[in-house]
């Protein structure tokens, strides 16, 4: 999806409409309801396009998420099965 982008104001309604559920990489991931998604500019300048997600962020966000659900299920605030 490489496009110029010649109008702002249309871009931005249009990244707004984006969801993590829908885009390329992210639509089979098991953590994507619980995903910030990524900054888009570093997106772009990191592969080109901005729908694709940074991989080393992918991996940085997972770590967050696995370590938060399991420090909740030490606290029983949050029961998971691993």
């Amino acid at each position: 999806m490489n496009f110029k982008i010649k109008n702002n104001i249309h871009a931005y309604f249009n990244m707004k409409e984006i969801s993590p559920l829908n885009l390329p990489g992210c639509s089979i991931c098991e953590y994507r309801f619980f995903c910030m998604k990524g900054c888009i500019g570093s997106q772009y300048e990191s592969n080109g396009d901005y729908l694709i997600p940074v991989r080393s962020v992918c991996k940085l966000l997972k770590a967050k998420i696995d370590f938060l659900f399991k420090k909740y299920h030490e606290l029983g605030l949050f029961h998971c099965y691993f």
